[in-house]
């Protein structure tokens, strides 16, 4: 019996001390966890833990813990860090473009606003003309790599842009009236500013024969007193802005031709009323001849030219409106049906070209009233029933599209 109280009385020893010892491992664990949590939280800055709840309690309010706010800088002042003249001349044009396009250092818009505000020795005051100009001006020549083009006179010098290379002014004023800088290497996109000049000078944009990209600038739409307006044979692509032709009625000339335009002719060319030479050949334009557009264009329209597009369907009667059309040109297009007998009251008409088409059917003999006729261009579906059309037109030439290769009668 003594035996087994020694017995128990170990056992209970060791019972406290394995009781001791567990304890003392729990606190070592609990202080362990305490000193890495504190750690974690002086490496964050000591800020508060994202236990915290939304409404500034504690995380134990019930519901999971709402998200830390997103991190990162304040929305800066765009004009900290400018200087003074810096700041009168963003001011000054912040109507023309878009914050972000002035504030890129290599942007068209950028590179034209540190000009204008430090590097242009002219040093324009704020809010004038001269700074305005200056400033949409240098955009195109920044937008355009001008410092490749094949004459830059005077740009980006202290002299009157008046008197820049391409560039005109009204007579005895300070406002541009004119932008001609065709057959100039010209490549990049037009700079949409182009359309901030004041509308009511500017009368002719002429940027033929280069290699621009993009689209035509919606802003276009703001020269109301546009005549002229040639960006024929670039790289340009896109639909027609249909609004920019409602806003520019005063336009006479309008050359799109030999880009990369798409879509379908906007009906509202047809308010082009004083349009005299209307060219939209070799592009991607689709979709039939719209009738608002040749019931509109009356009597000043001498030149019509549709032709290497993707155009479709029959000739409208509208399109025997246009009294004065001189030449008129619907070749390598899609176009159905018969050529109308009405063709014939044309009567200043010089040249047709209808080849390459879908027509049917024979050449009406109304065209012996075409006296002015020098040039018809068929296609090789038509014949020729009516002998008073070769005896009659001395000088007519016809050209019958015969496969393999086509017939021409000089008469």
């Amino acid at each position: 019996s003594d035996n087994n109280k020694r017995c128990g009385r170990f056992t209970g020893s060791m019972r406290k001390i394995f009781i001791i010892g567990g304890l003392c491992v729990l606190a070592v664990v609990g202080a362990t966890v305490g000193i890495v949590l504190a750690t974690q939280q002086d490496d964050n800055g000591g800020g508060t833990s994202s236990l915290v709840s939304s409404d500034g309690g504690g995380g134990s309010g019930g519901g999971p813990p709402s998200p830390l706010p997103p991190s990162g800088p304040p929305d800066e002042d765009p004009l900290e860090g400018m200087s003074e003249r810096e700041v009168i001349v963003f001011k000054s044009i912040k109507p023309l473009s878009p914050d972000p396009e002035i504030l890129d250092p290599l942007s068209p818009q950028g590179q034209a606003f540190r000009f204008v505000a430090n590097d242009d020795p002219a040093q324009a005051e704020g809010e004038s003309v001269q700074l305005l100009q200056r400033y949409v001006l240098s955009s195109l020549f920044f937008s355009t790599n001008g410092g490749n083009w094949t004459n830059s006179t005077n740009w980006m010098s202290g002299v009157s842009e008046c008197e820049w290379f391409g560039v005109s002014c009204s007579e005895g004023s300070e406002f541009i009236s004119e932008l001609r800088l065709k057959t100039n290497n010209l490549a990049g996109e037009i700079a949409h500013e182009i359309g901030e000049l004041y509308s009511d000078h500017m009368v002719s944009v002429v940027l033929d024969h280069n290699f621009l990209t993009g689209g035509l600038p919606p802003k276009f739409d703001k020269l109301k007193n546009l005549v002229q307006l040639e960006v024929d044979d670039n790289a340009l692509s896109g639909s027609l802005p249909a609004k920019m032709f409602e806003k520019l009625v005063n336009l006479e000339r309008l050359e799109l031709q030999y880009n990369a335009f798409t879509g379908t002719i906007p009906a509202s060319i047809g308010g082009l009323k004083a349009i005299k030479k209307l060219h939209m050949y070799s592009n991607s334009l689709s979709g039939s001849l719209p009738i608002f557009l040749l019931h509109s264009l009356l009597l000043p329209t001498e030149k019509l030219t549709l032709d290497k597009n993707s155009l479709v369907g029959s000739i409208p009667n509208g399109l025997f409106n246009i009294t004065y059309l001189e030449t008129l040109t619907l070749s390598e297009n899609s176009f159905t049906g018969q050529i109308s007998p009405r063709f014939g009251e044309f009567s200043y008409m010089k040249e047709m070209i209808f080849k390459d088409n879908l027509f049917s059917g024979y050449i009406p003999g109304e065209l012996i009233n075409l006296l002015d006729l020098g040039m018809c261009v068929l296609s090789k579906a038509f014949f020729v029933p009516y002998l008073d059309l070769c005896t009659q037109h001395r000088n007519l030439t016809i050209t019958f599209l015969f496969s393999p290769s086509p017939v021409t009668f000089i008469l």
